[in-house]
């Protein structure tokens, strides 16, 4: 066997010990969910909302405002790619951000359109010319984000393994975005099948939320959120986006209850007293802050009492829930 010198091999050794203590941690974009070089999809079936979720999660990137309560920590352009509306209903959907407030120049939309007729033209990553174009807009804008709407659209499967092509797909959306922000990809979700044998289940057991298309789609994610009615009916303002998997962090509660606004179709989300003590924002007044203010303002947001804030405040203490905003407080006591 032949041997290569040093300076002729095309990769290194590192001791792992020199590895880990030269690395940075990306900086979070918005916590506990993205950091710069991460993914998450959103997931749920077809009606639920996930284009307009995703849509306000763009804009606040784009205004820097908070998305459902949680703060973004670096906020800025954003490329959103459709390509699964049609251009009537997206043109609906942005009128109506407009008019909720949520359209922002910082958000530049690629649209695929055909000349003839309502649908977009295939848009598809793995050909050459249009992973050029996607890679020369991404170049320009430098986004935070880069939002696809859906996954499932994004590509034409070729014959042979669907999971090694969604690999590949989001490894090359992930390397455009590298230096720039994260990667959001929605996908649309099938109903899980009535029976199936053993040798088809996963490891996801008895989760009837498990996500049912291709698992590198969630495998390849770094976080993954679900979207679902509270009910059965599509055209239900009531639903709940769990908390799948976090790779991140845990975002410190399972889940979130969001009600859609009439008539826009965008959502607000309906925070409990624990999920809206962690995510107070400690930009609320300036200057010092006191346990007090935050109570207060917490119980206005939710309609509770202040006693009712301390003691949720003090189980969540007692059980090692962390607070950012502890750190501005000084010195006063609960």
């Amino acid at each position: 066997m032949s041997y290569l010198p040093a300076d002729k091999r095309t990769f290194s050794l590192v001791p792992a010990t020199d590895y880990t203590s030269q690395q940075e941690t990306s900086p979070w974009l918005i916590r506990p969910f993205l950091r710069v070089g991460s993914s998450m999809m959103i997931y749920g079936r077809q009606g639920t909302g996930k284009s307009r979720l995703s849509w306000q999660l763009a804009y606040a990137f784009a205004s820097g405002s908070p998305w459902l309560g949680f703060q973004i920590e670096r906020p800025g352009p954003v490329i959103f790619l459709e390509v699964d509306m049609p251009e009537s209903d997206l043109q609906q959907m942005i009128d109506n951000a407009a008019a909720y407030g949520i359209n922002h120049p910082e958000i530049h939309l690629i649209h695929p359109k055909t000349p003839v007729g309502d649908y977009f033209d295939s848009f598809d990553v793995l050909k050459h010319s249009d992973r050029v174009s996607l890679a020369s807009f991404i170049h320009d804008i430098k986004p935070v984000l880069l939002v696809i709407d859906t996954g499932n659209d994004v590509f034409r499967t070729r014959p042979g393994d669907v999971n090694d092509q969604v690999r590949h797909v989001l490894r090359t959306l992930r390397s455009m975005m590298q230096g720039y922000g994260a990667l959001v990809y929605l996908n649309h979700e099938r109903k899980k099948p009535q029976t199936y044998s053993k040798s088809s289940e996963d490891d996801s057991g008895s989760d009837k939320d498990v996500f049912m298309g291709a698992q590198a789609w969630e495998g390849v994610a770094t976080t993954s959120l679900r979207l679902k009615n509270v009910d059965e009916s599509t055209q239900s303002k009531h639903k709940t986006l769990l908390f799948k998997k976090h790779r991140l962090g845990p975002p410190g509660f399972e889940q979130l209850s969001l009600e859609m606004t009439k008539p826009y179709g965008f959502f607000e989300a309906k925070l409990t007293i624990p999920q809206a003590l962690m995510l107070w924002q400690g930009d609320t007044f300036a200057g010092p802050h006191s346990y007090k203010e935050v109570f207060t303002d917490v119980a206005a947001q939710v309609g509770a009492t202040e006693g009712a804030v301390k003691k949720a405040f003090q189980r969540q203490r007692e059980s090692g829930v962390e607070h950012p905003w502890l750190s501005q407080l000084e010195g006063d006591k609960a």
